[in-house]
Order: structure tokens, then C-alpha cells, then sequence
């Protein structure tokens, strides 16, 4: 008779253990599965929500995060290493940093990210944040400025801690030095996804009145060009001040409170050690509504800078601390990224449920459903931000 065995996440002796490393001793009496999510927005895992109960008398509510093996997206990733920079996010560099921060700064302590009790390559197991009231915001709508400065605040932590931690052991962010992008697994799809969205941007705007159509002549020449583009701006430069980059820092990545008092980053497969304005421009140009980035997005800049330094002295960072010039010219030199952002992610975050894109299919074939596919809100933005760049002279020579 055939039996099944119970998956890891379920095995009560290994939830005792992993418990007992955050909790002390731990001895679960029982564990109960009681949602899953099958590969809707999280396209390279599947999420279980569990409820464990303990010989103690306490209850835990946990998520576990499994790989999944099946699905464009996995083939095209799946030699990559986006699962181990995750294991080690969770694993080994959050916990540093929480570390860091708890000691420097104990009476406004709060965490970054959830508490992982277990990290692997193919199994996360942390604490279930929607039990404890966070929420990921509506990707449509954006964040508002209350929201997207609780944001901007906590990425400053994240960041100025990610410093510190690194000054302490540099090798233990060493695999994290290459971008996702510049990995071989990367090349092979992920360029032909990305011209077929600008393209796709590039049509839109073919419609709209004749003074757009310069800016959709320049979108069709910027679309062979996209992935180099985006490698390029991704690239670390030795010289200047870098971080721990989030790397994918958008809506659903985000999870926070209603009364917007704290926030949890999650998903860190795109981690990698670069510009604080890769952060930046993702976060801006994917996550705050119509708005913030109309009129308010210098005063974030200038926010983050503020506790990203005040951050960094607490926790005792002896070098010279990077001016808001300096930031300032860092966003302009990776402008590109926040290019990338508005016509790759921010289309797909913002595409129209019954247009038909489907994330795996795009990927495998670089077509999409075309400009029936962009929103309301998407074009409204791209009213707004085209203008500002080409000011910034992301067009000039392309």
C-alpha cells in the first residue's frame, strides 16, 4: 500500500527543532495546514500557511515557502541563483543585520523581514506576518505618501545595516558581488521578454497624438537595446557608496500594518550587493501611486538619505558618510533602471486581469497580448514619466 511521506513543513519533529532555535525548547504537539497559494503572483514558489500548537501551550502561525519545478519562469531559472541568494538572505545576512540593529538601536527596533526559523534551497519556513496584521498593499493603487515613507525609512535601515554587516564579514555577502542579470542562466529568455514589453509600450504610444510619436520611434530603438541597458546599470562601480540591494522591492514584496506603523520586506531572490538607486528607482517607479510620484518623490530621496545616515552613525559606521549630491548622482547614473522598471515590471504589476497576459507564456514565447494589456493607471504614468525622461537623456542615444 502506497504511503505519502509528509513534507518537511509538516514534520512535527523538525518544526520542534527549527522552533527551539528562535524560542527556545520547543516540543510540537500538532500542526495543521491551513491555506495554500498555487503560483499566483510568487511565480517560482507556492506558499503554505500552517498552525502549529506545542506541548508549551503557546501556537504559532508559520508560512512555508516551497520551490516549485515546473513553469517558464522555474525552467528559465532554475540553474540561476536565485534560490541560494534567498537561503543566504534568510539564513545568515537578515539575522546579522537584525543583530546590528537590535544592539545599536534597541528602543526603535523592528525588524526588517519576517523571523525564518528554517532556510534552504528548496524550503523557507518563517513566521506568517498576516496573523500578526501585515498586508501586502494593492498594486494598482500604489502606496500613498504615509506608506511610501514607512517604506522609504525602513529600506534606509535595511540598507545602512546591510553596510555594517558586510564591513563584518565580507565573505558572507561574496556570491551576492554578481547581479542576478549578469548570470549566464539569465540570458537566454529574459532579453526577449523585455524588448517584446517596450515594444509593446512603443505601439501604445503610436496611437496617441503626434506629439508622442517621436517618443514611440525612440521606444522601438531602445528595444533591442533593453537588456544591455539594464546589465549595465546594474553594474556595481567599486568607487562609489553600495549596499545590499532588495533587488525586487515592489507592492507585494512589501508587507505592512493598516495603521501603516511597521512594515516586513519579503522575497530576496533578486539580492545582490550594488547602488542604493536600484532600490530606489525599482520602489518609485512601481510602488507608489500617481501622486507621490508626481510631487513628492525629491522629499523621499531626501528622507531615505537622512536615516540611511543617521542609521549608519548609530551603528557606528566610521567612513565618510555619503552626501545627498552624491545619492542624487548615483539615481541619475542608474537611471536606465528606473527605464526598465516603468516598461517591464510596472506594465506587467499594472496589466488588466482580462487582457490575457500570462507571466510563464510571455516568458516562453517574448510575446504578449499588446497594448490591450496596459491599464488605465499605466498610461497615466507613462504620461508623466516619459517627459521627465527624456529630460533626464535616457533617449539620447538610442
Amino acid at each position: 500500500m502506497a504511503t505519502t511521506e509528509t513534507p518537511l513543513w509538516m514534520n512535527k519533529d523538525l518544526l520542534g527543532q527549527w522552533l527551539s532555535k528562535v524560542y527556545g525548547h520547543v516540543t510540537v504537539t500538532d500542526c495543521e495546514l491551513k491555506s495554500s497559494s498555487f503560483n499566483t503572483d510568487n511565480y517560482l514558489s507556492d506558499i503554505r500557511r500552517i498552525e502549529v500548537r506545542t506541548k508549551e501551550g503557546n501556537s504559532y502561525s508559520l508560512l512555508a515557502k516551497c520551490r516549485i519545478d515546473d513553469g517558464a519562469a522555474v525552467s528559465a531559472m532554475r540553474d540561476s541563483s536565485i534560490f541560494a541568494r534567498e537561503e543566504l538572505l534568510y539564513g545568515t545576512v537578515l539575522p546579522k543585520m537584525h543583530a546590528l540593529l537590535k544592539e545599536a538601536m534597541p528602543e526603535s527596533f523592528d525588524h526588517l523581514a519576517p523571523i525564518c526559523f528554517h532556510a534552504s534551497n528548496s524550503l523557507l519556513l518563517m513566521e506568517d506576518m498576516s496573523a500578526s496584521g501585515f498586508k501586502m498593499g494593492d498594486r494598482k493603487e500604489g502606496f500613498d505618501m504615509e506608506r511610501s515613507s514607512l517604506v522609504i525609512r525602513s529600506l534606509a535601515r535595511f540598507h545602512a545595516a546591510s553596510v555594517l554587516a558586510y564591513e563584518s564579514d565580507p565573505e558572507s555577502v561574496e556570491m551576492l558581488k554578481v547581479s542576478l542579470y549578469h548570470e549566464p542562466e539569465s540570458q537566454d529568455k529574459w532579453p526577449e521578454f523585455y524588448a517584446g514589453l517596450i515594444n509593446t509600450v512603443a505601439e501604445e504610444v503610436a496611437c496617441w497624438p503626434e506629439e508622442w510619436q517621436p517618443f514611440a520611434e525612440k521606444l522601438r530603438r531602445l528595444a533591442p537595446q533593453e537588456w544591455g541597458k539594464l546589465q549595465q546599470a546594474v553594474q556595481r562601480e567599486v568607487g562609489d557608496f553600495n549596499v545590499l540591494a532588495h533587488g525586487d522591492l515592489w507592492v507585494n514584496n512589501i508587507l505592512m500594518t493598516d495603521d501603516a506603523k511597521a512594515v516586513r520586506f519579503v522575497d530576496y531572490q533578486l539580492a545582490y550587493w550594488g547602488s542604493p538607486a536600484i532600490d530606489l528607482h525599482y520602489f518609485l517607479n512601481t510602488s507608489v501611486n500617481l501622486h507621490v510620484r508626481e510631487n513628492h518623490v525629491d522629499i523621499l530621496v531626501q528622507e531615505y538619505h537622512n536615516i540611511l545616515c543617521d542609521t549608519l552613525k548609530a551603528l557606528g559606521y566610521k567612513k565618510k558618510l555619503i552626501t545627498l549630491e552624491e545619492l542624487r548622482r548615483q539615481l541619475d547614473s542608474k537611471i536606465y533602471f528606473a527605464v526598465h522598471a516603468m516598461f517591464g515590471p510596472y506594465a506587467v504589476i499594472q496589466s488588466e486581469t482580462s487582457s490575457g497576459f500570462n507571466f510563464d507564456e510571455s516568458l516562453e514565447t517574448g510575446k504578449n497580448p499588446g497594448p490591450k494589456m496596459l491599464s488605465h493607471n499605466y498610461k497615466e504614468a507613462l504620461k508623466r514619466v516619459l517627459p521627465i525622461l527624456e529630460r533626464k537623456g535616457v533617449f539620447r542615444d538610442v
